[in-house]
Parts: structure tokens; C-alpha cells; sequence
């Protein structure tokens, strides 16, 4: 019982200050490289944010992001990486010939695409930093159509006919929307870091990843490999003509300092 009270009071506690990072500074992105798996040329970034506490160091998402889902905090987390994802590609774009080609991927909630708000969240943004058509891709789970039930069609709707891009990611993970996957308005499959982990285990593995990414090919969608981290794993990947992919590999997630000067790297 006493533990449970204290689990509680802790998560009490980061809710607070979770609340308050929101407001104070504290949160941080990082972009993440996603490179064409044949040229290896870079084609995008995943933005990822990060939370450096004052007294807690640095927190993990895996630690703050369930409690911003469970407290309705996640909309306005989501609308903050968003909203400061897109200015920073529009800066950049402003800046470097490179990165008028490149694709945003940000993360997005089920919780807050249904928010009523949103969708005029989104025309606003648009209209401040309007990026070229689809070069901002949001990421939505395997789970989208049991956290959206009938409305998924409708929202994904939406953000079509806003030119925004649509990735399912950590695709294969047990939540399969096989039944109606093949009539969503979505253009890419994100294959998860743990079938990629497991690549050079043995070949079940390997033939596992082969059917996401003939399944991905057949429904006309592009595919990205997250967690790439050895040559052999790209190797493998390249074979099974997986399109897109990002990992250690090729670069960490970058402060915006670090990524510039990736892209000063790829103007020359």
C-alpha cells in the first residue's frame, strides 16, 4: 500500500511539473535524419522532444509521454512540438537550398487529432509556416483504429485534404489494422526499431520484415526502417528494397544546432 501511494504521488508530482515545462522552457527538440536507404542521400527528420528537468535530469518520453496521454496533457504537448517543429523547417529552409526538399515527421496522439480544436490549430500553422505540399508527415500509431474508432476515416480525411502526409508507426506491433489499412488515406509504413534489432538473429526475422515491407509495396505506401544501427541491418533492408530509414547509424537525434550543421554537410 505504501508504495502504491508513493508511485502515486509521483506521478502526481510529474504531472505538475509537466505542466509546468510546458510553460517554463524545459522541453527541448531533436531531429532525428531520415536517409534514402539506396542513395543514402537525407531526405527528413523526425522532430523528438526531450525533457530536461531542473532537479530530475533529463526524462524519458516513455516516462512523461503515458502521463501526458492519461491527463489530456498530450494535445498541448503535441501542439507545442508541432508548432515549434514546423518553424524551425521553415527557418531552415529559409536558410539552406537542402532543406526546401526535406520531410518533417512529428508524432501526433489519437487524443489530439480528435480534440476540437485541432484542425484549426493546424490551418493556423499552416498559414504561418506554409511548408511546401507534404513535407510535414504526422505519425500516428497501429493502434489508430481502436484509439479512433469510425472516425478515422474522417480525420485522416482532413489532414489529406491539408496536404499533410500520414505514417503508421511501429507498424507490426500487435495491433494490427490489417482489415482496413488498404482504405486509409496514408502513404507510409514505419517499420518498428524491434524487428530491425533483431535482423541479423536469424532469418525469421528477416523474412518477418520482408512481408511488412512487400505488404507496404503492394499498397502503393513508402517504407521507413527506425533503429538502424549496424551495416549489416542496412545491408539486409537495402536487399528487401525498404525505402526510407533512420537510426544510430546514420545520426542520434540532433539538437537544431547539430542538424544544421548535417545540413551544411549535404549542401556541399
Amino acid at each position: 500500500m505504501a508504495e502504491m501511494h508513493k508511485q502515486v504521488l509521483e506521478r502526481l508530482h510529474l504531472e505538475h511539473d509537466l505542466r509546468h515545462a510546458l510553460k517554463g522552457g524545459e522541453l527541448q527538440l531533436f531531429y532525428q535524419p531520415i536517409f534514402h536507404l539506396k542513395s543514402q542521400q537525407l531526405v527528413g527528420m523526425e522532430a523528438l522532444v526531450r525533457w530536461q528537468h531542473p532537479e530530475r535530469g533529463l526524462v524519458s518520453p516513455a516516462h512523461f509521454i503515458p502521463i501526458a496521454e492519461e491527463t489530456g496533457l498530450i494535445v498541448a504537448l503535441d501542439q507545442w512540438i508541432l508548432e515549434r517543429a514546423c518553424r524551425q523547417l521553415w527557418t531552415w529552409q529559409r536558410q539552406s537550398d537542402i532543406a526546401a526538399d526535406l520531410r518533417l515527421s512529428v508524432n501526433v496522439s489519437a487524443k489530439t487529432l480528435q480534440d476540437a480544436t485541432f484542425f484549426k490549430y493546424l490551418d493556423t500553422l499552416q498559414q504561418r509556416y506554409p511548408l511546401p505540399r507534404g513535407q510535414l508527415l504526422l505519425e500516428l500509431t497501429e493502434r489508430i483504429g481502436i484509439e479512433l474508432g469510425s472516425e478515422i476515416l474522417s480525420l485522416l480525411e482532413l489532414l489529406r485534404d491539408r496536404d499533410i502526409e500520414i505514417s503508421i508507426d511501429d507498424f507490426g506491433t500487435g495491433y494490427s489494422c490489417l482489415s482496413y489499412l488498404h482504405s486509409l488515406p496514408i502513404q507510409h509504413l514505419k517499420v518498428d526499431r524491434s524487428f530491425i534489432s533483431q535482423l541479423e538473429e536469424n532469418e525469421r526475422n528477416v523474412q518477418i520484415t520482408r512481408m511488412i515491407l512487400l505488404l507496404s509495396q503492394q499498397l502503393g505506401y513508402r517504407s521507413i526502417a527506425e533503429g538502424i544501427e549496424t551495416p549489416r541491418q542496412l545491408q539486409i533492408l537495402q536487399e528487401l528494397g525498404c525505402d526510407y530509414g533512420q537510426g544510430y547509424l546514420f545520426a542520434p537525434p540532433l539538437p537544431p544546432e547539430e542538424f544544421e550543421w548535417l545540413l551544411k554537410a549535404y549542401s556541399h
